[in-house]
């Protein structure tokens, strides 16, 4: 589960701040 983890902050890292629980505002 640590991989898929690491997949999903990358996506997110990737993609952006979809989800508004994103613990990282830098693209705000």
């Amino acid at each position: 589960m640590a991989k898929n983890t690491r997949l999903s902050i990358l996506d997110i890292d990737l993609e952006g701040p979809k989800s508004v629980s994103d613990p990282y505002p830098l693209y705000e």
